[in-house]
């Protein structure tokens, strides 16, 4: 099952940026999930903003329901909710 978002983010430093994206390892269930993105990590110009699309792969989907699972943007960690079948349909 896979789960589609877009982030978008913004540099405000006068400096280019290094953004790396990655599954927060303190997720219950993390080895259940995988995260690809088309860049990794993502370069962001000083005063530029970037939308970024995250595929969030859940492994187990059979045994998926909605969810959260945190995502880390560099040090920030981020909430996303992923959705599943019910009932493992």
């Amino acid at each position: 099952m896979t789960n589609h978002f877009k982030a978008h983010i913004k540099n405000q430093s006068n400096q280019s940026a290094s953004i790396q994206i990655a599954l927060d390892p303190e997720n219950i269930n993390v080895g259940q999930y995988n995260i690809s993105t088309p860049e990794n990590p993502v370069i962001i110009e000083a005063g530029k903003d970037k939308i970024v699309h995250l595929f969030l792969i859940d492994n187990d989907w059979k045994n998926s329901h909605d969810k959260n699972v945190k995502i880390k943007f560099n040090e920030i960690k981020k909430d996303f909710q992923i959705l599943g079948p019910q009932n493992g349909q």
